[in-house]
């Protein structure tokens, strides 16, 4: 269902942004933190690409 509709039905909406992970690393807390979302049922989830990120640390 596209995002329009689900907002067109007047009730709340949640969604979740993530970052698209680095490394390996990134990848275990990614799952871990997608698995403990999950139990909230969003209408969607997004995943943001690094393309322009700031100064990298």
């Amino acid at each position: 269902m596209r995002i329009a509709k689900l907002l067109a039905r007047g009730r709340p909406t949640i969604s979740f942004e993530f970052m698209a992970p680095r490394d390996e690393a990134e990848v275990d807390v990614l799952e871990r933190t997608v698995s403990a979302l999950a139990g909230h049922a969003p209408d969607w989830v997004s995943v943001t690409y690094r393309l322009r990120t700031g100064r990298q640390t």
